[in-house]
């Protein structure tokens, strides 16, 4: 994502509960901030995307300098829950969707070398 900001893009990152949960609250803190100050990444956290519209088709080439080949979409993306929960739409020409991971480690072996994970 920082790249993409890097190159001049608008990115907004986000997410269904705390990013970098697993990791350091410290840590988390100052990363969250130098990508929020320093490359103008934003964050949504503890959301719901509850729908993704195509606004507009884009063209399988863009043509350049041509914004109207680019696809648009809008999300609309909940926050909060009950009567709290709020109500977000934002668009976008670009989408990209990162579920989460797991670490491929069953068949290392690693509590024969005591490695916990």
């Amino acid at each position: 994502m920082q790249a993409f900001a890097a190159f001049g893009s608008k990115v907004t990152i986000l997410a269904r509960s705390t990013l970098l949960s697993n990791g350091d609250v410290e840590a988390r803190e100052m990363i969250k901030s130098i990508l929020e100050e320093e490359d103008g990444i934003a964050f949504l956290e503890h959301v719901e995307v509850t729908e993704v519209t195509t606004l507009r088709e884009g063209l399988a080439t863009q043509i350049e300098g041509d914004v109207e080949s680019l696809p648009l979409v809008k999300l609309t993306v909940k926050s909060g829950k009950g009567e709290d929960s709020t109500t977000t739409e934002l668009e976008c020409e670009c989408l990209l969707v990162a579920t989460g991971r797991l670490p491929n480690v069953h068949n290392l072996n690693l509590e024969k070398a005591n490695v916990q994970y």
